[in-house]
């Protein structure tokens, strides 16, 4: 699982840090370059829903891997031929939103390998973030040194290292697979997980300018690629320390208590960044990834470990990742791109606003707790 975690993070964070500069050097400019981004991420809903609810009716959640990330590994060197904006879009459609389909039912894995062998997500998942932060750190030198087509070269080399590790992976079939319901997805209808869903995908996708934008833009007020690699590396050095501690965090806090504190370090997040271009200044805001996203992603585990029966973990797992990173996502990164146009800096409180928003309800449903 380890080993799953480090080659898929590699891939998302050459795809997230540098990606983006790699489309906009291409000729799109930053409101295109978001379109892109967010074409994955509204065909990554279905594409999600579908891989998740097969995973658990069938109880094979490793075939399911093991395809996604086949095409995934065919998909990426289709970059160095494909020209025009629209078949940017067509082509990142696809390989981004499957991409990104691996991480939740990757995640519906690692739980049920915590229920049966008593392992700690967090040490599992704390290798993701090592390899993100590997990459991001390198990635900018390898960029620099070797010209924008290493972006390409650096996700090839991901995606064949992701395929072969999901090949190593154990075959964690369902006990029981997933019974056949009249509704399409059985697991809304366990209390509070609607509600708690929803909070959490705001939460997450209130970080779609940073992943879209904060690039573009720190190169643009002349942060070289190097540093901006830094200051990517700072935010998942923070998180890999709550991870590597993140029983005790979820021994202390209830998930709705991790959500409330996610959602206002996110509204002070986001305000700064706004408005700091200063290097120091930023490094310090990036620390607080530690919060803004590991507090939410470890809410979301810790939820669906104790309320969602196993037969059903990656159904959960796909809809709240389709939402999160899919549905809100994707409408966050259509706005932001909008707003950009105007001054970048307003895509970045209005990500601050669905912090604040998410954070009032989350504090509602701790308190009641």
């Amino acid at each position: 699982m380890a080993a799953v975690f480090a080659a898929l993070f590699w891939v998302l964070c050459i795809s997230t840090v540098y990606l983006p500069e790699w489309l906009h050097r291409t000729g799109l400019d930053t409101a295109q370059v978001a379109l892109v981004l967010a074409c994955a991420t509204w065909l990554k809903v279905p594409l999600t829903l579908a891989a998740g609810y097969t995973a658990d009716q069938l109880g094979r959640r490793k075939a399911v891997l093991i395809v996604g990330s086949g095409v995934v590994m065919l998909g990426f060197p289709l970059l160095f031929v494909v020209n025009g904006y629209y078949w940017l879009c067509l082509l990142w459609a696809v390989v981004g939103a499957l991409t990104s389909t691996m991480v939740p039912l990757a995640d519906s894995i690692s739980v049920t390998a915590v229920r049966r062998e008593g392992l700690t997500y967090g040490r599992m998942r704390m290798w993701g973030s090592l390899s993100f932060l590997l990459a991001s750190m390198l990635g900018g030198l390898i960029i620099r040194h070797y010209g924008n087509n290493a972006v390409v070269w650096l996700l090839c080399g991901g995606a064949l290292a992701l395929f072969l590790c999901v090949l190593l992976l154990p075959d964690y079939n369902s006990r029981r697979p997933m019974q056949p319901d009249l509704s399409l997805f059985p697991v809304l209808k366990i209390p509070g997980f609607v509600v708690f869903l929803l909070v959490a995908a705001t939460l997450m996708a209130s970080h779609a300018a940073l992943y879209s934008l904060s690039t573009v833009h720190w190169a643009a007020v002349g942060i070289s690629l190097p540093v901006i690699g830094m200051l990517w590396a700072t935010g998942v050095v923070a998180e890999i320390i709550i991870f590597f501690i993140s029983a005790r965090v979820i021994g202390k806090f209830s998930p709705w208590s991790l959500l409330f504190i996610a959602g206002v370090v996110g509204l002070v997040r986001w305000s700064l960044t706004a408005v700091v271009v200063d290097v120091v200044l930023l490094f310090c805001i990036q620390s607080l990834h530690a919060i803004t996203f590991t507090f939410t992603q470890l809410a979301v585990v810790n939820f669906i470990a104790r309320k969602v029966p196993e037969e059903m973990t990656s159904s959960a797992q796909t809809i709240y990742d389709s939402c999160a990173l899919g549905l809100i996502f994707g409408l966050a990164l259509y706005v932001s791109g909008l707003l950009s146009k105007v001054d970048i800096s307003f895509s970045f409180w209005a990500m601050a606003m669905m912090s604040g928003g998410g954070g009032l309800v989350a504090v509602y449903f701790a308190w009641r707790e």
